[in-house]
């Protein structure tokens, strides 16, 4: 009866200490201060069974124990399986402590890892108790001993009492620990949504990405691939790379590369709800294997986990973290990991929604100042005009150069105007223009005559803020001005060598880039050039490159000078001295024989440009309805023509293509193929060049 009061007492007391238990060191000392004094044993320790999954994890560890100092001790639990015939089945099983002789039980062959180690250690006995702690998890009390029946079982009826208490305090600090866990938890995804709202741009948003994440485990690389536009492909966004992958050959090629979604993982991910751990080694044995997997093996990598990301309940793509070791997560962490990724989800959504603000506000400007640079250039033409309301003539050399306008203008062909000075090449440029499925859009007008050479560049192709002294904003050029319209060159002649280059590149590859810019423009503008200058002449001496001049001299149209005109001097003339008179609000009705004899006679060095400006001083001068007078230039009446262009009869478009191969292949002394040979001129294919010349005629002898 003694006894029996004594035992109750002593489970009272140890009641006592168990409710004032928190945490696992203090059951712990709870255990080794209370079961000490029943048992002679050298440390203690509690493992968790999982009813339901077979698996053994370690709950508590005695720092007594030799075996605790091997980093590898807690890994042994996991050769434990309670559906297993071992000692733990055994226990489990019982309704009473057990003990067990540790080199007894290591001859049956059913010894866990665990057990051997401490037996490795000394220990030569154990005695266990199995307590309930919920539906699914049972809790094992072992005590250990170096000294062989050190366990008489008279203390059995308490030890199993003491297990009921460990039942109690065990289940309380799991769910304590899951408390503080939660709110851990809580307080972690709350930080994080915290600093991902202060994030300014994705470098800022990598940078909190990388930190936290780093606080949940040490993984080794990190990679956010997002779904493309065309549904098929996904591709990286952001990541945080080793040095080692950085530096790898195909580091570029992967980082850039468009990625097929079905590929055995990607597509697997876009249905999970979940995370999925993925062994790199098992998944290089597939017969398809997508090359990210290769390069990551191959910088380190030996574990994949994928986290789904999902903005309005569906995948957007996924988060790819990339492990140096194998089986690193425990689920715990895979379930604050989907919480963060959730987080990552809605910051992403924010910034591509940011970016794609930045974009269109981009665009609003880009439009605003290329309406602004439409609007300056509109009204810079209205006030420097070429009055003509229309081209007037009518002899046969102004026929044919309709003609010819009438041909080229339907088809986006580059066309060359050659002239005198003053023959009206822009009102050509002008016809072909209105002539054009073009019409509704720009005409831009580019004097490189008129231009420093130091401007032209920006003049043509816009600059960006800063790019040269005096550049304080950004400003469009003239062939992004006239993009789905017409570029009117005049005096390309006067356009510097390294232009020349540059031209040449903007005609191939149909895309520009501004000055001090490293953004391609995609273009799309025809071109017509002008020039009073014979070219060929200019390439012969090396002043023009003579690939640009065949790039530009596909469709060459010849203005005849105002000299060979002298039928449509009367014409113009009349048509002058109507509008002039109405401008200056006077009534002239008729123009002196004298007159009409004079300046049909005269040789007009000036063209039609002088004529306008001659009739323009007369017209002011003039008094009474009928112009007597006009005042030409005495000291260049009889003065040569200038700049003159030498009179070349007007051809067809296959007349001007053979002509111009027959020149190329002279140039080339008759080499076609090869480096420096006339199909490389005249970029095209050999074989191309060959069909041209067969159809044209080209022989030998022409060469």
């Amino acid at each position: 009866m003694k006894k029996q009061e004594n035992n109750i007492a002593f489970l009272l007391s140890v009641s006592g200490d168990m409710a004032k238990v928190r945490g696992r060191t203090d059951l712990l000392n709870v255990i080794n201060s209370r079961l000490k004094i029943l048992f002679t044993c050298t440390h203690c320790g509690i493992g968790i069974v999982n009813t339901v999954t077979g698996e053994t994890s370690p709950f508590l560890i005695d720092p007594d124990s030799k075996a605790s100092y091997d980093t590898g001790y807690a890994g042994l639990f996991d050769d434990f399986d309670i559906r297993a015939d071992n000692i733990i089945n055994q226990v489990t099983a019982a309704d009473v402590p057990l003990v067990f002789n540790l080199e007894a039980e290591e001859k049956t062959g059913r010894l866990p890892a665990i057990f051997k180690k401490n037996l490795q250690l000394g220990i030569k006995e154990v005695l266990m108790v199995a307590f309930n702690i919920n539906a699914h998890l049972t809790g094992v009390l072992s005590l250990f001993s170096d000294v062989a029946y050190s366990f008489p079982d008279q203390y059995f009826d308490i030890l199993k009492g003491i297990s009921n208490q460990l039942s109690i305090a065990t289940a309380n600090i799991i769910a304590n620990e899951q408390i503080l866990e939660s709110e851990k938890e809580k307080t972690f995804l709350l930080s994080v949504s915290h600093d991902f709202v202060a994030c300014r741009n994705k470098n800022e948003f990598l940078d909190v990405v990388h930190e936290k994440m780093g606080a949940l485990f040490p993984y080794r690389e990190m990679v956010i691939s997002l779904l493309n536009e065309d549904g098929n492909t996904h591709s990286a966004y952001l990541y945080n790379l080793t040095e080692e992958s950085r530096n790898h050959q195909d580091y570029q090629e992967r980082a850039a590369e468009k990625y097929m979604l079905e590929d055995g993982i990607y597509d697997i991910l876009l249905n999970s709800e979940v995370p999925l751990v993925y062994d790199l080694e098992a998944l290089l044995l597939r017969d398809f294997v997508p090359p990210y997997i290769n390069f990551f093996y191959e910088n380190g990598s030996r574990e994949l986990v994928t986290v789904p990301l999902r903005e309005n309940d569906r995948c957007i793509g996924g988060v790819f973290i990339w492990m140096g070791q194998k089986n690193t997560f425990t689920p715990s962490q895979l379930n604050l990991l989907t919480a963060f990724c959730s987080q990552i989800s809605i910051a992403v959504a924010n910034i591509r929604a940011y970016e794609k603000i930045e974009s269109q506000l981009k665009q609003i400007d880009q439009f605003k100042a290329q309406l602004e640079e439409e609007k300056l250039y509109l009204q810079q033409q209205i006030d420097t005009a070429y009055n003509h309301g229309e081209i007037i003539g009518q002899n046969g050399g102004l026929k044919d150069v309709f003609n010819l306008i009438s041909r080229v203008a339907v088809t986006d062909s580059t066309v060359m105007i050659l002239g005198e000075s003053g023959t009206g090449k822009e009102l050509i440029a002008r016809a072909i223009h209105n002539a054009s499925p073009r019409k509704d859009k720009m005409l831009v007008k580019v004097n490189c005559a008129a231009l420093p050479a130091s401007l032209i560049e920006s003049e043509l192709f816009g600059h960006e803020k800063g790019s040269f002294t005096g550049a304080n904003e950004r400003r469009i050029g003239k062939f992004e001005l006239a993009h789905n319209g017409t570029i009117f060159l005049d005096e390309i002649g006067e356009l510097p060598p390294d232009l020349q280059v540059k031209l040449l590149r903007v005609i191939q590859e149909k895309e520009i880039e501004r000055v001090g810019g490293h953004q391609t423009i995609k273009t799309d503008v025809r071109i017509i050039t002008a020039t009073n200058r014979n070219l060929l002449t200019e390439v012969d001496s090396g002043g023009f490159r003579i690939d640009l001049f065949y790039r530009l001299n596909v469709f060459p149209i010849n203005l005849p000078p105002l000299r060979e005109r002298a039928e449509d001097i009367p014409l113009l003339i009349t048509h002058y001295i109507n509008k002039f008179a109405q401008k200056f609000g006077k009534r002239i009705d008729k123009i002196a024989d004298s007159v009409l004899k004079q300046m049909t006679a005269y040789s007009w060095p000036g063209n039609v440009r002088e004529l306008e400006h001659l009739i323009e001083r007369s017209v002011l001068m003039a008094s009474g309805n009928t112009l007597k007078e006009v005042f030409l230039p005495k000291a260049i009446t009889v003065s040569p023509p200038v700049d003159k262009v030498p009179a070349t009869e007007v051809t067809l478009l296959d007349e001007c293509e053979r002509q111009h191969i027959i020149h190329v292949l002279k140039h080339t002394a008759g080499r076609v193929k090869g480096p420096g040979g006339a199909a490389e001129i005249l970029g095209l294919p050999s074989t191309t060049l060959h069909s041209r010349m067969k159809k044209l005629k080209i022989e030998k002898a022409d060469i």
